[in-house]
Order: structure tokens, then C-alpha cells, then sequence
């Protein structure tokens, strides 16, 4: 970290700093949203942390959110070598921000791999906790193309954007064990859709759709 940084962080504050940072983030014209090939595209969609429920062997979220990242970064491998390359990350705490960085992990190693962060309104990291900011912070900048919705936060942009991923894509890699929400929502447009869902949470594979069984099994074998 910079110099600059450093005395930005000192001046305001570390929470102040990471929104000081998301408020310089340029956007793309939503535009880049009809250039992507939606044959090749794959939408990422599950719980906040607090909704993930912990398994007999989990001692805390720390082994939660490892467990999410090797199983998303298994998936994105297996889906590559099926012709997708292109992944579109709502940005939301929990699963969305694991996914991405999932997907940031591969990058260093394969380049042809596309993060998309598709943001439903300016400011959606402001009430997020710190570490929770920082993720964000990282993951947005990182982003091959960023997306936003909304200047502000509206009562339909949560599903605005998940319908937006949706979209653009043929696939939805997922995190969903039946609670309702938006990822409930979600799972639920994209197998109205027939897409292909891939479901990455462990006794909950009837919500999966067209996907390789070969595939969900070599996931799923991630503890």
C-alpha cells in the first residue's frame, strides 16, 4: 500500500477509506452487459454469511468461507473446460464475495478467465463491516468489467440485478439449501429458464438443473 493510502486511511479512518476508494471506482456502461456471450457466461448467486448454516465439522466461517472458495474455484475450472469463461458476481457479502475471489484466485494462472461485477447501486458496501468492506474493495477493483444499476438503492434493485446476471448468462453457480430470499429468487427464474444450476451447498442437490453429475461429484467431494 502506497504512501498515499496509508495517510488517507490515517486522516479518515479504515472504514471511511475503503468507501473513499468504492466512491473513485469507474463504471462501465452497462452497454458491456450485451458484448458477453451468454453461451459462455455464468451467474453467481447465494447467501449472505449469516444465512450459510454451519456443518457438524465447521468450527467457525472461517472454514465455511475456504470451503465455498475451493468448491466455487472447482466448478469454474470444470465449467472452463466446458467453454465458459465469464463470470458475473453481485457483490453481495457471503457467497458472492467468496465466488469472486474464487474466480481472482484462477486469474493469476489463467488470464482468459472474466470477472464481472454487476453492483445494484453506488454505496452498496457503506454498511458492510470492515473486513467485509475490504473484500468488496478488492474484489470490485480487481474486476475485469464493473457494473452498476442504481446511483442509489432502490426497493427492486437486488432483484433487478439478479435478473440482469441472469440474463447474460446460461449458467447460475449457486449456494442455496430452500430458505427464501433473493437467492430462492434467483434459483428459482433460472430453472424457469432451464438453465444449468450448479448447487455448491451439501444435501441440497435437487436444486441443481442440467448439470453434469460427473462434475457435482468431483465438487462436491470438497469438504
Amino acid at each position: 500500500m502506497g504512501r498515499t493510502s496509508e495517510r488517507l486511511q490515517e486522516r479518515f479512518g479504515r472504514s471511511a477509506f475503503f468507501m473513499l476508494t468504492a466512491m473513485r471506482i469507474e463504471y462501465d456502461k452497462l452497454q458491456i452487459l450485451s458484448d458477453i456471450d451468454p453461451s459462455r457466461a455464468v451467474a453467481f448467486s447465494g447467501y449472505r454469511k449469516e444465512k450459510i448454516k454451519l456443518t457438524e465439522t465447521d468450527a467457525d466461517y472461517t472454514s465455511v468461507r475456504e470451503r465455498i472458495v475451493r468448491r466455487t474455484a472447482s466448478a469454474v475450472l470444470l465449467l472452463r473446460d466446458q467453454g465458459y469463461n465469464t463470470f458475473l458476481c453481485g457483490m453481495a457479502t457471503g457467497f458472492d464475495l467468496w465466488a469472486g475471489l474464487a474466480v481472482l484466485s484462477l486469474k493469476k494462472h489463467m488470464p482468459d478467465l472474466r470477472l464481472i461485477a454487476v453492483v445494484p447501486f453506488r454505496g452498496q458496501a457503506q454498511g458492510f463491516p470492515y473486513e467485509i468492506k475490504e473484500l468488496h474493495s478488492k474484489v470490485l477493483a480487481a474486476a475485469d468489467r464493473r457494473v452498476c444499476l442504481h446511483d442509489t438503492c432502490t426497493r427492486s434493485c437486488f432483484h433487478e440485478r439478479n435478473r440482469a446476471m441472469l440474463d447474460h448468462a446460461s449458467a447460475l453457480v449457486c449456494y442455496y439449501d430452500g430458505q427464501s430470499g433473493g437467492t430462492a429468487y434467483t434459483v428459482g427464474l433460472a430453472r424457469k429458464r432451464d438453465m444449468t444450476v450448479l448447487n455448491l451447498c451439501d444435501d441440497a442437490q435437487e436444486y441443481n438443473n442440467k448439470a453434469d453429475d460427473r462434475l457435482i461429484s468431483e465438487i462436491m467431494k470438497i469438504k
